[in-house]
């Protein structure tokens, strides 16, 4: 047998991410049956083409997972993050999806996605230093 040696790396792997990434991918790809996920994005930019805030998803099957919502500090409270919200559930209902998914350890977000039609499923207290670890779900249609 091939002598085998652990290694660390504390800096970015693209080599190891890929890795990860393929494997993960191609081992979900068997579990859902060559049901194949994609990505939703949306984004507002400025006159100037600076993008002020964004959301991003993954489509798998009936779900969308949100893994990014970000709106600029300057830019806030304005109605942009209501909006990319109804644009990317839209889209995930126009792709088949009749749940949303997300999770967040910002306090600053909760009120907006309780405000937004989603319910908290799970909290893990203290997940990170003082910060929650809160689930959400919302069923579209």
């Amino acid at each position: 047998m091939e002598e085998l040696k652990l290694e660390e790396y504390k800096d970015t792997n693209k080599e190891i991410e890929n890795y990860l990434s393929d494997a993960i991918t191609g081992y979900g790809m068997e579990q859902l049956q060559g049901a194949k996920p994609f990505k939703l994005y949306r984004c507002y930019k400025s006159e100037k083409g600076k993008i002020i805030g964004a959301v991003m998803g993954s489509v798998t099957t009936n779900l969308l997972f949100i893994s990014h919502l970000f709106v600029e500090e300057t830019s806030r409270n304005k109605g942009i993050g209501t909006q990319l919200m109804s644009a990317i559930e839209q889209s995930a209902v126009n792709s088949g999806c009749n749940i949303i998914r997300l999770n967040t350890f910002n306090m600053k977000s909760h009120a907006f996605y309780l405000n937004s039609g989603f319910t908290e499923t799970t909290r893990i207290k203290d997940y990170m230093r003082d910060f929650d670890l809160v689930y959400y779900h919302k069923k579209i249609s």
